[in-house]
């Protein structure tokens, strides 16, 4: 089979990394495979925005059906199309990707020039046609518009480079995916959703002698000397090194030589050694007893797996990227925090310690050992006799598909927190790929295997919403969607399109229910978080009864279907499977999924620590904690909370979430604290500084994920019978329950006990472990596979 390894060759010239890997990719082919490998390079300048834009288009125009198949590892290369194409990536125009610059805008000038522009980049599915009327569009704008408009990098250039990107990297363009780490791999943006990528860390093509550990104490570092490459930090550490016989040499070149020599022009002890041909780079990495690497972000990093290769041990940082996932702390290197200290007490650790780092490099040895080129042409699907390597197109796993009826961005309430973290832990296992209506239209991936596509709701359905809203009384936004679903197209077509190739479609709420169609569906699972008919008799109480008796018909119709079309039901707790068979007459698959709180995110402080946390606040007096958003049970709780404030004038309540918001709190006690909606940084702080978590709700249905955060921070749990219901925090074990007239009582007497309070935080943080997201998720996609609703191996469509 004859192969093109296709990439760009730039200008002007240089010979690095990039290079020597294509150089190696080509001969690993030639000499280990029964293929024939040939290397085409195109000169590619990429100074400014129409640079960039003309390397595209000639790969674009590039004819390779000379070849069987086709390699292309980086940017604008992949835009030559071939029905055997073999993308293995190295890295995007990272400038327009991961690394565009904070400061800079990324919405486009409002022009009228650029809109026609706009709307093409905007294309959800965009294809060789959008590109080639881009391309044309682009080249009368190049003569028409304001040069400014094309700043490099700038918004304009980061859509349209991102718009040829989707087309050439789109599924049906490519046939296998790889990525030479796992950084590359996790990069926003960087592939498709839900195509599986494949991870072959490529080894290096030098020659490395394996030489006597040295006696001399000497440090290397070899990388182009530019920014991203922080040797200015390598130098400034070594600097601080109190060794008079040490030695720090530099090999490379780049645009900061200049700058690094002046920083260095005052330690004789550093020596900058120039471009090495690879004979001498070698015997440099054998001649140090340590080679440092401090990159950020680094694709893979060939520096340190060459010094391992050489057996030195690699000093570098926890923000080095790929180079993490071969040098690990301890083991066959040390990875320190990106500062000077930091890195210079490794050097000396090193340098004072040399059987110490023998030890360290030969270890890196080992695994550096593992690296191959058969393991990459394996992974790429190349290692076999030509008939055999394009038999079958290879298969992705098949995501599960979530629908939710709000935004995820970010999850500031109860039921949008349930969504994100129980997929997110089940996107450990499987692609996740939730669809949820906000504001505007947005990708996100949030993990390699997690997207979230959220679809802006139209004006109609806005204006939709707001009638049914004003008829109830309260916001109506979930309810509308059960009669509105025709005012979101874009919604709907979205449904359509992603549910076909699905291996599990689950319907969070039943509101999104009308999205879905009738037939030709993968297996459903409907995440009940509450019975929605209860909690919504309960909520639009208020309501005149026309409008309250027609959308409880509507809640009903949606939720009596989701139970009858889904092949299971994940439910919070057993009282409300119980409720769902004696209203709807169901049996069904109960698989239990209750809600969590995300440990990690919750530290635990006790009392002790919580006074000085709280003194730091600035706060005297004890502090008790409300959580809640602008929902009817905690609405309904909030008369209570201020009437436990206004009887204990001597504490201070703050209270967290969309409620703060209220009418009712502008007449709210003094000591009460409406501190609105919080991150998930800041809820933590101030749960760690609470001594009391208060939770009187007396209705609604689930249960209440604000328990198990107090219970995560060692807030002692202050609650009515009813707001722990389906949680396990019992009476005066792990939390004090008490009717809502008896609460300040009870809140006195808690305040007045340290050592219970103490007991009942450290009982209930017990409790809450049982409840970390990442084992809620596990366990329901355990009951999901033993019951045969879903399987991880289902076939692909």
């Amino acid at each position: 089979m004859k192969i093109a390894v296709v990439a760009p060759s730039p200008v002007p010239f240089v010979f690095g990394g990039a290079e020597r890997f294509w150089l190696d990719l080509v001969r690993a082919l030639n000499e280990q495979t029964p293929h024939e490998a040939e290397l085409l390079k195109i000169p590619f300048p990429e100074r400014d925005f129409w640079e960039v834009v003309a390397g595209y288009l000639r790969f674009f125009e590039l004819d390779l059906s000379a070849f069987d198949c086709v390699i292309s590892t980086k940017y604008p290369a992949w835009m030559a199309a071939h029905p055997r194409h073999i993308v293995y990536l190295q890295h995007k125009l990272r400038g327009l990707y991961d690394a565009y610059p904070r400061h800079l805008p990324t919405a486009w000038p409002k022009a009228r020039p650029l809109e026609a522009l706009a709307r093409l980049v905007a294309e959800p599915h965009p294809t060789p046609s959008h590109a080639a009327e881009a391309f044309d569009l682009l080249a009368q704008l190049k003569t028409q518009a304001e040069p400014s408009w094309f700043a490099f990098p700038g918004p304009v250039a980061r859509g349209v480079v991102h718009f040829f990107d989707r087309v050439a990297l789109r599924p049906q363009a490519i046939w296998r995916y790889a990525a030479i780490s796992q950084t590359v791999a996790r990069r926003a943006d960087y592939f498709p959703p839900e195509v599986e990528v494949r991870i072959a860390h490529h080894p290096s093509g030098l020659k490395v002698e394996e030489l006597p550990f040295p006696d001399r104490p000497v440090v290397f570092t070899a990388s182009r000397l530019d920014g991203p490459k922080r040797v200015g930090l390598i130098v400034r550490a070594f600097s601080q090194l109190k060794h008079p016989e040490a030695r720090l040499r530099i090999a490379g070149v780049g645009p900061q030589e200049a700058e690094l020599r002046r920083l260095a022009a005052q330690d004789p002890r550093i020596e900058f050694l120039g471009r090495l041909a690879d004979a001498e780079l070698a015997k440099a990495y054998g001649q140090a007893q340590a080679v440092v690497f401090v990159p950020e972000q680094e694709d893979w990093g060939l520096v340190a797996l060459e010094a391992a290769m050489a057996g030195r041990p690699v000093i570098t940082c926890r923000d080095a990227g790929g180079v993490l996932e071969l040098i690990e702390d301890g083991v066959s290197g040390l990875v320190v925090e990106p500062d000077q200290a930091a890195l210079a007490a490794a050097m000396a650790e090193l340098l004072a310690h040399p059987e110490r780092a023998r030890a360290l490099g030969e270890a890196a040895r080992q695994r550096a050992a593992e690296v191959s080129w058969a393991g990459v042409l394996e992974t790429l699907g190349l290692a076999a006799a030509p008939a055999a390597c394009f038999s079958r197109r290879p298969a992705k796993a098949r995501p599960i598909v979530v629908l939710a009826p709000f935004s995820l961005r970010p999850p500031r309430f109860g039921g949008a927190n349930r969504i994100f973290h129980l997929y997110r832990a089940w996107s450990r296992q499987v692609p996740v790929h939730i669809l949820s209506l906000g504001a505007r239209s947005v990708q996100v991936r949030l993990a390699p295997n997690l997207l979230i596509d959220e679809v802006a709701t139209t004006a109609e359905f806005a204006r939709h919403a707001g009638a049914w809203s004003t008829r109830l009384q309260v916001s109506a936004h979930d309810v509308a969607l059960l009669d509105g679903m025709d005012w979101l197209p874009e919604y709907r077509a979205w449904v359509h399109e992603r549910v076909a190739a699905a291996s599990l479609v689950v319907v969070s709420h039943p509101y999104c229910l009308p999205a879905l169609p009738r037939a030709g569906l993968p297996p459903l699972l409907y995440d009940a978080h509450n019975v929605e008919y209860d909690l919504k008799a309960q909520l639009w109480s208020q309501a005149e009864a026309p409008a309250r008796e027609r959308a409880l018909a509507l809640v009903r119709e949606a939720e009596a279907e989701a139970l009858e079309r889904a092949a299971a039901v994940l439910t919070v707790c057993q009282e409300e499977a119980e409720r769902f068979a004696s209203l709807y007459g169901v049996a069904k698959p109960w698989i239990a999924a209750p809600n969590g709180v995300d440990l990690p995110q919750r530290p635990f402080l006790p009392q002790a620590a919580k006074l000085k946390l709280r003194r730091r606040l600035g706060v005297d007096s004890p502090l008790v904690a409300f959580v809640g958003s602008w929902h009817g049970p905690n609405l309904a709780a909030l008369d209570t909370v201020l009437a436990v404030a206004k009887a204990l004038p001597g504490l201070t309540f703050a209270l967290a979430g969309s409620l703060c918001a209220h009418p009712k709190l502008e007449r709210a006690p003094r000591n009460v604290a409406a501190l609105g909606k919080l991150s998930d940084a800041e809820l933590a702080v101030l749960l760690g500084a609470a001594e009391v978590g208060l939770n009187p709700v007396t209705q609604g249905a689930g249960t209440n994920l604000k328990v198990l955060d107090y219970a995560a921070c060692g807030a002692v749990i202050l609650s009515t019978p009813f707001g722990v219901r389906g949680l396990p925090f019992r009476h005066a074990q792990e939390a004090w329950l008490s009717a809502p007239d008896e609460l300040a009582n009870a809140l006195k007497a808690l305040l007045a006990d340290a050592s219970l309070r103490e007991r009942l935080a450290r009982a209930a943080r017990q409790q809450a472990e049982n409840f970390n997201w990442e084992k809620i998720g596990e366990r329901a996609v355990q009951q999901l596979v033993s019951v045969g609703v879903w399987r991880e191996d289902r076939p692909g469509p």
